[in-house]
């Protein structure tokens, strides 16, 4: 669904998700088992925007299956990867605030999520105040 507030936001989303399948010529063609989960992670925080980033869709990209990706990235980033991006997206609506960005359906369509209502329940478990409450604190 575009829209004039998230346009730029999805025709950015597009074009990042189309390059990460354009490799270098320097690029080896197969990675190594250590440096795939590495390009997976490089493609995360690259990408967590995406209103459509999940496990499912990097098991697809990457050739795994769900469960064994989802145990690979318990053990070896700590976390579970709904947390991680959630916690990625969160940093990042953080700093749109900061940077003055004002519309909090703005600030959740940039960061990734569908509903408004949804990334300010999620948003003031993280900080424990609502976006308009976050803002308010820093001026």
């Amino acid at each position: 669904r575009i829209n004039p507030d998230n346009a730029n936001t999805l025709t950015e989303s597009v074009l990042m998700y189309t390059l990460s399948f354009v490799q270098s010529e320097s690029q080896p063609v197969a990675a190594k088992p250590a440096d795939k989960f590495d390009i997976i992670m490089d493609y995360i925080d690259r990408n967590f925007t995406a209103p459509d980033m999940s496990l499912s869709k990097i098991a697809d990209i990457f050739y795994y299956t769900e469960k064994h990706l989802s145990y690979l990235f318990s053990s070896r980033v700590g976390v579970r990867f709904t947390k991680y991006v959630t916690d990625l997206r969160l940093d990042y609506a953080e700093q749109l605030i900061k940077n003055g960005c004002t519309s909090v359906a703005e600030v959740a369509a940039k960061c990734g999520f569908g509903d408004r209502f949804y990334f300010s329940k999620v948003f003031k478990k993280y900080t424990g105040k609502t976006p308009l409450q976050y803002k308010k604190k820093l001026k």
